[in-house]
């Protein structure tokens, strides 16, 4: 009995710590432009949203020749689980979204998106 209670106890504690774990690192849930969405309207601004309170830590927007697309983006160190960027007047192309986000526990977490203004 008291084998069973201590490895009821163990494997308790293992899920306990993977959970937590798993809050502690977070992704992108969903990004406004959506990822491969082709716009008709002009995009004003670009909304990330997060599974859980991040820090913004970089936010850039390239062209499809790779040139960078100036934002007036400063990090933002209070944690939100959501975020928009402005975005300046687009040419019809495709871009791409680069961001980088900081967890509480300082875990640095990236990726990217595209989308198409038309």
């Amino acid at each position: 009995m008291k084998q069973f209670a201590r490895s009821t106890l163990i494997t308790a504690a293992l899920a306990l710590s993977v959970a937590t774990a798993a809050q502690a690192h977070t992704d992108l849930v969903s990004s406004q432009p959506e990822n491969g969405a082709m716009v008709m309207q002009p995009v004003q601004s670009v909304t990330l949203e997060f599974g859980a309170p991040v820090k913004l830590v970089n936010v850039r927007l390239v062209s499809s020749s790779n040139k960078p697309v100036s934002l007036d983006f400063k990090p933002v160190m209070e944690p939100s689980a959501s975020f928009s960027v402005p975005v300046p007047n687009l040419k019809p192309d495709t871009y791409t979204v680069n961001w980088m986000a900081m967890g509480d526990d300082g875990h640095k977490m990236k990726g990217s998106f595209g989308f198409m203004q038309h």
